[in-house]
């Protein structure tokens, strides 16, 4: 018997024909099913986060001009040549998790990071360029509005902030992209444009939600830097879960499903498939729940 559940005990099976559920539920039901190997993921996605940390420790802690320099421009090369190869590793593992398929998380990271690497190499260092580019304008545009007197510069401070958030939702899609489909770098950036504004409403919901999340963990390294030891373990993972989980469908939809209609092929994506075809029929939520905490009488034993 387990800790909080009668295994000796079975239940009806699932009903392949129950209403289907809402895309909210499914969403928290994977969620919390795999959250610890989501955790896991994440710690393994920090191991090629550390450039960066190891960039900013030697450049603030180093002593000596030089020394700073060379561990610092060092380490943030490692840091631009990982990102996009890693980040499309682990939008391969949450799209997996999103599906519902399974996932091999060191198999599937691997695969993901060096199939993808000459692809996710270019998306990855250009994410990284709009993103520095953005934080030195939040920083520096302020104070140069109050060293020149114009409230004007605010305006460069604000299109550098939409030119950030119009990225990370093109990103969005093209490191799924990247990850599922083996269409040119070209086609995979059209098309996250293309899709970004096409469901912009969706778009704009994932990226409330990954600012929130985000920010809030932010927030928590600025109260207390210590705090920044639980970005060992979440959020990365969890946002991509949450991006992939929102993003994949429309990929799906719109890439990818046209695509095998176009080849007359089935999309190894879709579960379903017909009755007929079947060997065994599916009886779930239709079985008599066994209970076998009952003793059963045995018979008598020939020897």
């Amino acid at each position: 018997m387990g800790l909080f559940f009668n295994y000796n005990k079975t239940g009806s099976g699932v009903d392949k024909n129950a209403p289907e559920k809402s895309r909210i539920v499914v969403f928290f039901e994977i969620l919390l099913r795999h959250f610890w190997k989501i955790m896991e993921v994440n710690m393994l996605y920090s191991v090629f986060l550390l450039p960066a940390f190891f960039a900013v420790f030697g450049f603030l802690m180093l002593s000596g001009v030089a020394m700073k320099l060379v561990v610092s421009i060092l380490c943030t090369l490692a840091f631009f040549v990982v990102f996009g190869p890693a980040t499309t590793a682990v939008f391969k593992i949450m799209k997996n998790y999103s599906t519902e398929r399974h996932v091999f998380i060191i198999r599937d990271f691997k695969k993901g990071f060096t199939e993808n690497f000459k692809k996710a190499l270019p998306v990855g260092i250009v994410n990284l360029i709009v993103y520095i580019s953005v934080a030195a304008a939040v920083y520096i545009y302020p104070q140069m509005a109050k060293a020149v007197g114009s409230d004007l510069i605010y305006v460069m401070m604000v299109l550098s902030i939409s030119l950030g958030i119009a990225v990370m939702m093109v990103s969005f899609y093209a490191y799924i992209m990247i990850a599922v489909t083996d269409i040119s770098l070209k086609n995979i950036i059209r098309n996250s444009i293309v899709l970004t504004v096409y469901e912009i409403k969706k778009n704009l919901l994932t990226l409330l939600f990954v600012l929130l999340i985000g920010g809030f963990f932010a927030f928590m390294a600025l109260v207390n830097t210590f705090t920044m030891v639980i970005y060992i373990f979440v959020p990365a993972a969890v946002l991509i879960y949450i991006i992939s989980f929102n993003c994949y469908p429309v990929v799906k939809k719109y890439v990818i499903d046209p695509y095998y209609e176009k080849i007359g092929e089935k999309n190894p994506d879709d579960d379903d498939f017909d009755d007929e075809e079947a060997v065994f029929t599916d009886m779930g939520g239709k079985e008599q729940p066994i209970d076998n905490t009952k003793k059963s009488k045995r018979g008598k034993t020939i020897s």
